[in-house]
């Protein structure tokens, strides 16, 4: 199984320049067909790819703040949240991770990581939310924060985080 977070973490080459909140958005839906899949509002400016591992990549215009929200559907290797939540984590050689946190994709219960990932000589925030539903699928919507965001584009960040949503 193969994650992007090393190739979302290199999107964190510092830019100078500021963003502001946008009042424009545009909704994403992820996988763009089939079920289970994410819905995310994007605000104007924000670029987004699919990667090789079929990961949404969402990248601020600065780069400072961007994610990757993945649907993994009828794995075939049964794991707990937490179980999952650390593999992907240990394969991003993700560290400095915190006790997981309740939290949901709605409609789903899950939970919150948070750590430090390195890219290069830099140290960036990683905070993950997975959910699992159904016997062995997941959902993560994982949030990367470059250390040169200012608070208002870590802010623009958390509140694109809080538009996820799990659609069936």
């Amino acid at each position: 199984m193969k994650f992007a977070f090393v190739f979302l973490a290199s999107l964190f080459l510092s830019v100078a320049g500021a963003q502001t909140v946008e009042a424009q958005t545009r909704t994403i839906r992820h996988p763009e067909a089939g079920s289970p899949a994410l819905t995310v509002d994007v605000p104007d400016g924000w670029t987004s790819t699919i990667d090789d591992s079929n990961n949404l990549i969402l990248a601020s215009p600065t780069r400072t703040v961007a994610f990757s929200l993945s649907v993994i559907a009828d794995e075939p290797v049964q794991r707990t949240l937490d179980g999952f939540a650390r593999e992907v984590l240990t394969a991003a050689k993700a560290h400095d991770v915190q006790a997981p946190s309740e939290d949901m994709l709605p409609p789903y219960p899950g939970a919150t990581y948070i750590g430090k990932l390195d890219v290069g000589d830099v140290s960036v925030d990683l905070k993950m939310l997975v959910v699992k539903f159904d016997a062995n699928s997941f959902a993560s919507a994982t949030m990367i924060t470059g250390t040169s965001a200012t608070v208002e584009q870590k802010a623009v960040g958390g509140m694109v985080l809080k538009t996820v949503r799990v659609v069936r």
